[in-house]
């Protein structure tokens, strides 16, 4: 429960960040990378999270890094927090996580298109739904 809270607080911190800023500090990204491999590490000695599900969670965040650089369409800020996300919760969580983001950032997109207070090459940031996503699976899957 601990580790949800403190997750759910540090994906708001970058929210906030994404939000008002169009990106994310490199040193929060740093320090999160820090105690996500000491979070990681803690789960493999207790065995509460096989390290294939963590790496394989962690995956998840580098097919962003290879979509962001490929296409352009995705930040890298985006694919370094799903990797640290994943590399944290594993693999199912974050395949979970990043499915709700995506679907609720589907639906917000659509609703700006449709009272065109937004145009089709409108960016938005991606952040703030991956937080309310692994909100949403926690409550619904978690």
């Amino acid at each position: 429960m601990m580790e949800t809270i403190l997750i759910l607080l540090w994906l708001a911190v970058l929210s906030s960040q994404d939000i008002r800023y169009r990106c994310v500090s490199v040193r929060m990204l740093l320090g999160s990378g820090i105690l996500a491999v000491l979070t990681a590490a803690y789960h493999l000695i207790t065995g509460e999270r096989s390290a294939a599900s963590l790496c394989f969670g962690a995956m998840i965040g580098v097919a962003f890094l290879l979509l962001a650089s490929a296409t352009k369409m995705a930040g890298w800020a985006d694919g370094i927090v799903i990797a640290l996300l994943g590399s944290v919760v594993g693999f199912r969580q974050c395949l979970m996580t990043v499915f709700f983001s995506l679907l609720l950032m589907s639906v917000a997109a659509l609703i700006l298109l449709v009272f065109h207070k937004a145009e089709r090459g409108t960016k938005l940031p991606y952040i703030p739904f991956l937080t309310v996503g692994c909100l949403l699976y926690r409550i619904i899957g978690g």
